[in-house]
C-alpha cells in the first residue's frame, strides 16, 4: 500500500471514530434520565434501560452506498451475539444500524427476513493458481440460524440513515445546544469539544465498568459555568475576540426598558479613580435612558454599579469626581449619617432629575436592592481573578476581564 493509500485509510478510520462519538453524543441527550450508556460495550455504544438494551453498531461510508455488503457488514457481529443469547434474553435487545451512506436517502428503515436472508449470501473470490473461482457462502447456514432466528432479529433490527459529517456534527451541536440551555458559541467553542474528548477518554478505559456513563453525569462534565467558559474563551481566542463576542451575545440587544442591569466592577482592576470614573461615564451614555426627553417615566432605566473591594476613602473621591462632572447619582444614603435605604436608591428617573447612576459599595446593599426589585434583572460581573458571590432570583453573568477598557469595548 503506498503512503496517499495509508493516508486516505487513516482519515476514514478518524472520521469514523468521531462520527461514533458524535451519534454516542446525540444518544446521550435524547435518552431517558433513568437510562446509561456503555461506550463500546457489546457493540460501539450500548443504551442499558430497566428492561431493554440496545446495541448500536456505527458505519460511516463516505464512498459506498447502502447495499446487501455494506448492511451485512454492520449488521453482522449483532446477529452472531443475538444468536449466541438464550431464547428468554433475545426480547430485551433492540439492535441497530446507525451510519451514513453515499447516496442513501437519510431516515429510518427495517429489513423484512428476506432481504435479510440475501444480505447474508456472498460470494468470495478464490484465487488457485492462475485461474479465480467464487465461492458462495450463505451465513444463514453457517451460522446455523433458523428462519425464526432470522425473522426475530430482523424484527429487532432498524437501520438509521444520517446526514453526512458535517450536517451530524450540526445536529449534535444543536441536541447538545437544547439539553444544556447554553449559548450556540458556548457549545461550538467548548462544551462540544469537551463532550468529544469526554467520549474517547472514556471509551479508552480497560474496566467496563469505567465505560458507563448516565445522562446527568454527562451534563455535569461538559457544562462548564459561565465564568469557567469566560475564563476559557479569553485565553484561547485573545482579548480582541473575547470582547466582541460577549459585546455580541449580552450588549447587542437595544430594547432594554422595564429590565434592571446591574454591572458589578472589581476595583483591582483599576489602578486609579479617573479609569473607574471614566467606566461610569460610559455605563451612564450607553444603559441610561435620562437624556430621551420623550421617554415616559414608567419605561425609565438607570444603570446599577456595585464597586467592590475599593477602599472607602476612594469611593469617596469617585463620587465627590462624578459630582463636579455634573453626573446625577444616587447612593441609597438620604442624609448625612443614614443608613442604607433601598427606597432613595431606586428613586425613579424622570427627565427633570436626570438621574442616570446608581452606586452601591457592598455585597449587603446589592442584596437588599435586589430582593426589593419586581422586575426583571440582569447581572453582569466584571471581574479580574475571582467572581463575586452569586445572588439568586436573577440572570447572573461572570464576565472575565483584563483591564477597565476591555468592559468599555464590550458594554
Amino acid at each position: 500500500m503506498n503512503d496517499s493509500n495509508q493516508s486516505r485509510d487513516a482519515s476514514a478510520t478518524i472520521q469514523g471514530y468521531l462520527f461514533q462519538f458524535d451519534a454516542t453524543i446525540l444518544s446521550l441527550c435524547s435518552i431517558a434520565e433513568d437510562a446509561i450508556i456503555d461506550i463500546e460495550g457489546i457493540e460501539d455504544f450500548d443504551v442499558v434501560s430497566s428492561d431493554i438494551k440496545e446495541l448500536f453498531q456505527c458505519k460511516y461510508y463516505e464512498a459506498t452506498r447502502l447495499t446487501s455488503a455494506t448492511i451485512r457488514d454492520g449488521i453482522l457481529p449483532m446477529l452472531k451475539g443475538f444468536l449466541k443469547l438464550p431464547q428468554t434474553e433475545r426480547p430485551r435487545r433492540r439492535f441497530h444500524l446507525y451510519g451514513y451512506f453515499r447516496d442513501s436517502a437519510r431516515g429510518d428503515t427495517c429489513l423484512d427476513p428476506e432481504r435479510l436472508k440475501t444480505a447474508l449470501t456472498h460470494r468470495e473470490a478464490v484465487k488457485n493458481g492462475q485461474t479465480m473461482r467464487f465461492v458462495a457462502h450463505d451465513l444463514q447456514k453457517e451460522l446455523q440460524a433458523t428462519d425464526d432466528d432470522i425473522k426475530s432479529f430482523a424484527n429487532q433490527l432498524t437501520i438509521h440513515v444520517t446526514g453526512k459529517a458535517e450536517d451530524h456534527r450540526r445536529e449534535t451541536m444543536a441536541a447538545l445546544q437544547r439539553l444544556c440551555g447554553l449559548s450556540a458559541t458556548e457549545i461550538e467553542l467548548y462544551t462540544y469539544p469537551t463532550a468529544r474528548t469526554l467520549i474517547s477518554s472514556i471509551a479508552c478505559n480497560a474496566n467496563p465498568s469505567e465505560r458507563r456513563l448516565s445522562k446527568i453525569e454527562f451534563i455535569s462534565r461538559i457544562s462548564p459555568s459561565k465564568a469557567l467558559f469566560n475564563h476559557w474563551s479569553l485565553r484561547e481566542h485573545g482579548e480582541t475576540a473575547y470582547c466582541s463576542r460577549i459585546r455580541s451575545e449580552y450588549f447587542s440587544h437595544r430594547n432594554i426598558d422595564a429590565i434592571h442591569r446591574i454591572f458589578i466592577l472589581d476595583a483591582r482592576l483599576a489602578s486609579e479613580n479617573a479609569e473607574i470614573q471614566s467606566l461610569c461615564h460610559a455605563i451612564r451614555a450607553k444603559w441610561s435612558s435620562h437624556a430621551m426627553r420623550r421617554k415616559p417615566d414608567k419605561e425609565r432605566y438607570v444603570p446599577i454599579l456595585f464597586i467592590r473591594n475599593l477602599a472607602p476613602e476612594r469611593m469617596v473621591d469617585l463620587k465627590g469626581s462624578l459630582h463636579q462632572d455634573g453626573v446625577r447619582f444616587v447612593d441609597g444614603y438620604p442624609f448625612l449619617g443614614s443608613t442604607f435605604t433601598v427606597d432613595n436608591f431606586l428613586t425613579p428617573q424622570t427627565f427633570e432629575n436626570n438621574l442616570s447612576l446608581r452606586l452601591l459599595s457592598s455585597q449587603e446593599e446589592l442584596s437588599k436592592t435586589l430582593s426589593a426589585i419586581r422586575t426583571e434583572r440582569i447581572v453582569y460581573d466584571f471581574y479580574s481573578s475571582s467572581p463575586a458571590d452569586s445572588l439568586p432570583n436573577c440572570k447572573w453573568i461572570s464576565v472575565p476581564v483584563k483591564s477597565i477598557g476591555s468592559i468599555e469595548k464590550i458594554i
